[in-house]
């Protein structure tokens, strides 16, 4: 799962648990509840999913220095303002529970006999790498451009059951 998409299914979640839309949520209104899910969307998204501000801020409609501004209010809020603190929680709930149901590696090994098994072409002069991530273990396959689409296909529905993060960029000697 890409960050990007991550992130989204922590938009889903925010609007479901805090009971707003989505397209509420893009907008630039100042609405106390509105203005509280963007924010827990966007800690959640930035502390417990590590995914990069830019991406954040783009999804929520912002730019990347109000992602500063959330992180930094976030534990002022969360002490001392019940909504925030409310929805944060129920939001992050919500979110681990979903996480708790992936299945995980044990141990690096593990996760490369994992690897071993997934059957990809071997290519002698690849155009792209892509990059498998779970938790500190990550492994690159090497595909090229007409075969790009069907092995992240592939790579996706192997590792379906499991929390990944996919990222590619092409291959340069």
């Amino acid at each position: 799962m890409t960050d990007k998409e991550e992130f989204k299914r922590i938009l889903e979640i925010t609007c479901k648990a805090l009971n707003v839309s989505k397209e509420d949520l893009m907008t630039r209104s100042r609405k106390m509840d509105l203005a509280i899910a963007r924010q827990v969307a966007a800690v959640i998204g930035i502390k417990d999913a590590n995914i990069k501000r830019d991406i954040v801020a783009k999804e929520i409609n912002r730019d990347r220095t109000g992602m500063y501004y959330y992180e930094k209010k976030h534990k002022e809020y969360f002490d001392w303002f019940q909504p925030y603190r409310k929805g944060y929680i129920k939001v992050l709930k919500e979110y681990k529970n979903i996480n708790a149901n992936k299945k995980q590696f044990v141990n690096k090994a593990e996760f490369n006999m994992f690897i071993k098994g997934i059957k990809l072409n071997k290519f002698t002069k690849p155009d792209i790498i892509i990059t498998v991530k779970y938790n500190k273990y990550r492994h690159d396959f090497l595909s090229n451009v007409f075969n790009f689409t069907n092995d992240m296909e592939i790579l996706k529905t192997t590792f379906k059951d499991y929390k990944i993060k996919y990222n590619y960029k092409t291959y340069e000697e």
